[in-house]
């Protein structure tokens, strides 16, 4: 319909239209979020590592931010360096809760760590000698590059390399556009730098994209250690709810895709009135599914409620499009939930538990269908989610970051020197 209206709308009224919409989007993000550095020489000699992020915002602080930043922490404390967040948004809200609560799970002192907020539209930072820059995503490595110059100045031409803990392909979030090539640029890397990975599917990835450092390390998923105590032990009484992770502002957790799969399956399935339906990740309103089905909201949960939902369902659906295998299927299936998600290049989710289905095809009829089979074992066998095997060992192994000590070693011999 929207198409057949584009072909008959007159020439001049569809002009307008562009125009206006074009106006409504605002600048690009590159335009928004890009700019420079007022630069002031610190004769510090200490060693120091900074992480330029964009947020500390606890309403936004989801996985990401929280792996970042404790990541960071964890490599001040293996380097015995001093550790500085500079906050890269204009005008973000002071509180730095989030980084203290990092702060004490890695058993740092919070006061230890200093928090910079970006309060002028080109900030004003003292750069020592030896400053290690630590970049979250695209523009802030692309920001952050007038500091590594800064940096090499100070200390008489002898450049660090800094940092990219990179979380996902950053240019994928965007469609063919400036931003998408700037985002290129960003991930592509500048000289002497050092790439973190988030799992090794998307370092696979990015690797074939032909994008290389000159060092890489790798973050596989692991589960958190605020949800390894709260894994089920097999009392729980699972009920006939399935959790679907739902977040309808995130265009790679493909939720028009969820809710028309979820739509398929409640006029399909014989007993899908039978079924609660609960979305997790982000607040929405309700969505009927027909059938008197419907899709309720929870919001972002606490991890306590988190794992209270995940103890006491028995069908999870979550999608990702991306390399990244993503957190909440890979939670899902270890709590016991029959889980359909979906796969990628470099990515092949069933390999990694019993209890997770991973499809190539998000139509509806193959997600209505995956669903159907996974609702139909529960209701034959209610226990046989929690007799599901992990087949990635990593995930359970307690250690995301196996890799902290080698690159605190070389770290520490660059700051020698």
């Amino acid at each position: 319909m929207r198409e057949r209206l584009k072909r008959l709308m007159p020439r001049r009224l569809r002009a307008a239209v562009i125009a206006a919409r074009g106006a409504l989007e605002g600048p690009p993000q590159e335009n928004r979020t890009l700019h420079d550095y007022a630069v002031t020489a610190d004769p510090d000699p200490r060693p120091r590592l900074n992480l330029v992020i964009p947020t500390i915002d606890p309403a936004v602080a989801f996985g990401g931010v929280t792996t970042g930043i404790e990541l960071f922490l964890r490599l001040a404390q293996a380097t015995d360096a001093g550790a500085r967040v500079m906050v890269d948004d204009h005008g973000a809200i002071a509180d730095r809760s989030v980084v203290d609560g990092a702060c004490r799970r890695v058993g740092l002192d919070p006061a230890a760590v200093e928090v910079m907020w970006r309060v002028a539209d080109v900030p004003e930072v003292p750069v020592r000698a030896r400053d290690v820059f630590v970049g979250y995503n695209w523009w802030t490595v692309l920001n952050l590059q007038s500091l590594v110059a800064a940096q090499a100045a100070v200390a008489g031409g002898r450049a660090l390399p800094y940092l990219y803990i990179c979380q996902d392909f950053e240019p994928a979030f965007y469609p063919y556009s400036s931003t998408h090539l700037v985002a290129w640029r960003g991930m592509n890397g500048f000289g002497d730098w050092w790439a973190i990975y988030n799992s090794g599917e998307l370092a696979r990835y990015v690797a074939a994209m032909g994008i290389s450092s000159a060092e890489t390390f790798v973050i596989e998923p692991t589960l958190s250690g605020s949800l390894r105590p709260l894994l089920p032990d097999g009392s729980e009484r699972r009920r006939r709810r399935m959790l679907v992770y739902g977040r309808p502002g995130v265009a790679r957790n493909c939720f028009p895709a969820v809710v028309a799969g979820l739509r398929r399956w409640a006029e399909s399935y014989p007993g899908a009135a039978e079924w609660e339906l609960v979305s997790a990740g982000a607040a929405h309103k309700p969505v009927a599914l027909g059938n008197g089905v419907e899709l309720r909201a929870v919001g972002k949960l606490s991890l306590q409620d988190y794992a209270a939902m995940l103890r006491e369902s028995a069908v999870g659906l979550s999608l990702m499009a991306s390399p990244h295998p993503s957190y909440p299927p890979l939670e899902m299936a270890h709590f016991g939930l029959l889980t359909v998600t979906n796969d990628y290049a470099f990515k092949s989710m069933a390999a990694a538990h019993d209890n997770l289905t991973a499809l190539d095809d998000i139509r509806p009829a193959s997600i209505a269908a995956a669903l159907s089979t996974q609702c139909a074992a529960f209701e034959r066998d209610p226990a046989i989610g929690t007799r599901g095997r992990s087949h990635r060992a990593s995930y359970l192994s307690g250690e995301p970051y196996p890799f902290l000590g080698e690159m605190a070693e070389k770290l520490r011999a660059r700051w020698a020197g």
